[in-house]
């Protein structure tokens, strides 16, 4: 199913003493498949995004994170899982990313140790129903549809399907109530958590089998009177099967949660400047605990009030500047003004290269001067992705081996690999890409252009952390 961002906030069930939960780990893995062909940071954008739009609104709002290995699930059924493959460290990078910018924006984040985000959930709405507070759970997980309970005030809505399940909804699905759900999934199993059934036995199926026997447990005890044989041979052969899996799916509800931070006072990002009212900010507009007091800015002019100003002693946030928002708008317009960086169409261009530059930490003058602006967006240079390369703690070396106008060949080995690894980049290939354009510098000066691209191709295959989201503008001419 394509990744679908909900575009209107979840209305809360009811007005006060409302809780919506999120489970974090389940959005983004939704975003990270649907992101394959994308680019590298649109996983973690999409989450925010998802993230921003169910919450809206909601004044207490709890993300759900798992926290592998599932150790008690693991206990009872060592193969759970086990089919996919690990993590990629990009996936990795990425989420790490989406949980910085949650937190950095006083979002709570709830996990325990050794347990997945849907255990979380479930522990978050036992207490809530103790404490008379009405749950919206946003996931498109199944095995959440366990929680709902109208007289609770318990919904589960769906990201993807952009559906609100009640009661009822659970009923027009899946053919049984939530308190059955359980014993239904029991008995057909879950191929994506590797979890075994009954063989043979599907939704339909097991939906029937509830209804008629009431439960797995009644459903098993009377094999003989189920009216096909072959059914009866899979239910009697795989009896203990379908146990288990009941025990796997089973949520937990007694996991220690933080309640009181829900309505514990709490830090929040302090408001940005007027003109730059953005609520998806990477920059902190805060000092960090302890810091040191910054250095008062130098003023050169009226246009340009928030130039970078470099700390003597080299500490205070690494003397990067701007450190807010605004500040950093402000000098986007100066700069705008001076004319100076004709290469950005407008301010608001300029504004953004330097929060781009800002993450990977760059000085704003460094990171206009290391960023065009191809295809409408800011593609920074070969040689900025090559040093970054070059700079990672796990690179050894970085070095071209070959050049000339037809290839280029570059071999870099990272610590903890067996073997270095080495690529070559071929006119041919670039053609191929689209990028032999009559008036672009490939066709002026392809040897430069083969042997930056290929430098870049490497560090991408190598150290995709440093790469993120980023495509050199020899990539995109």
């Amino acid at each position: 199913m394509p990744w679908i961002a909900h575009s209107e906030p979840v209305k809360p069930m009811k007005e006060s003493k409302h809780l919506l939960l999120i489970d974090l780990s389940g959005i983004f893995r939704a975003a990270w498949h649907s992101s394959a062909d994308q680019e590298l940071n649109a996983a973690a954008s999409k989450t925010i995004d998802a993230v921003a739009a169910v919450s809206s609104g909601h004044e207490h709002v709890v993300c759900c994170l798992d926290s592998p290995p599932y150790a008690r699930r693991l206990a009872l059924l060592p193969a759970y899982k086990a089919h996919r493959e690990a993590p990629s460290e990009a996936l990795i990078d990425q989420f790490r990313r989406v949980k910085e910018r949650l937190a950095n924006g006083g979002d709570l984040l709830w996990r325990v140790e050794g347990e997945e985000a849907d255990d979380v959930i479930a522990s978050a709405v036992a207490r809530a129903r103790t404490e008379g507070w009405s749950v919206t759970i946003a996931s498109s997980d199944k095995d959440l549809l366990l929680l709902v309970d109208d007289d609770a005030g318990v919904e589960v809505f769906s990201p993807l399907k952009r559906k609100s399940y009640r009661r009822a909804d659970v009923i027009e699905q899946w053919g049984v109530p939530p308190e059955s759900l359980l014993d239904a999934l029991a008995l057909q199993g879950d191929t994506s958590d590797n979890v075994p059934g009954v063989r043979g036995v599907g939704p339909k199926t097991a939906a029937g089998l509830i209804r008629e026997f009431g439960t797995l447990d009644g459903a098993l005890a009377n094999v003989d009177k189920v009216k096909t044989p072959k059914l009866q041979e899979n239910l009697f052969t795989f009896a203990n099967a379908a146990r288990l899996a009941r025990e796997v799916i089973r949520l937990r509800s007694d996991l220690p949660v933080p309640w009181g931070q829900l309505t514990a006072p709490r830090a929040k990002p302090a408001p940005m400047e007027p003109e730059m009212q953005f609520e998806d900010a990477e920059i902190s507009e805060s000092e960090p605990e302890n810091a040191a007091p910054p250095p008062e800015p130098r003023t050169v002019d009226a246009q340009t009030t928030a130039l970078a100003v470099v700390a003597p002693d080299g500490g205070w946030n690494n003397a990067l500047e701007p450190v807010s928002l605004g500040q950093a708008m402000r000098l986007a317009n100066g700069l705008a003004q001076s004319k100076l960086y004709t290469r950005y169409p407008n301010a608001e261009a300029i504004w953004a290269v330097i929060i781009r530059g800002r993450e990977m930490g760059l000085g704003a003058l460094t990171a206009l001067d290391s960023f065009h602006i191809i295809e409408g967006k800011p593609s920074p240079s070969a040689h900025l992705l090559i040093a970054r390369c070059m700079s990672h703690p796990d690179c050894e070396y970085f070095q071209m081996i070959s050049s000339s106008a037809t290839e280029a060949t570059y071999e870099t080995r990272r610590r903890g690999q067996p073997h270095p690894t080495r690529l070559t980049y071929t006119i041919e290939q670039a053609r191929e890409a689209g990028l032999m354009k009559p008036t672009s510098n490939w066709a002026r000066r392809p040897d430069e252009m083969i042997r930056k691209t290929c430098g870049v191709q490497l560090g991408r295959i190598v150290y995709p952390e440093t790469m993120l989201g980023l495509v050199s503008e020899e990539e995109r001419s």
